[in-house]
């Protein structure tokens, strides 16, 4: 048998600004055990909002993690096609007339605009990320920080 207790954040990232969460008692569920699911609906917004929700996790004999549980959600994603094409153009828009460079996690990466002959391996991850037509923010966030 496990005790979880939970912290949520809301954050609307395009001011900064902390959303307050009401009702957070109906947010908690039961499930395998006792509160270790959520149920959360996003108020409506055009804004990109961010759910942080942080979940302890005690034993019967009291012993927890030493670090909380961070689960993150988002209220936006990306809907495609699932074409390469047009990821190879919605990556171009970062690119204007020149080719350049993007950030890529950790690292520089030449973006090969227009050339099928060579894909990008920006392009590849997008692409795989892709199959179900739809790239989440988190999805995003993992290749450009």
């Amino acid at each position: 048998m496990f005790d979880i207790s939970w912290n949520f954040e809301l954050r609307d990232l395009s001011n900064g600004r902390l959303i307050p969460i009401n009702n957070l008692s109906s947010i908690i569920k039961d499930g395998k055990w006792k509160n270790n699911k959520i149920e959360f609906s996003f108020p409506a917004s055009s804004d990109i909002l961010k759910l942080t929700a942080k979940a302890t996790v005690k034993d019967i004999y009291g012993h927890s993690q030493p670090k909380p549980i961070e689960f993150v959600f988002w209220n936006q994603q990306l809907e495609t096609d699932g074409s390469s094409a047009q990821l190879n153009n919605w990556l171009n828009q970062f690119l204007g007339s020149k080719p350049g460079f993007l950030w890529v996690k950790d690292h520089w990466e030449r973006v090969r605009a227009n050339n099928p002959g060579q894909p990008q391996p920006l392009l590849i991850t997008l692409t795989y990320m892709n199959q179900d037509k739809v790239l989440s923010v988190a999805e995003l966030e993992q290749i450009l920080k």
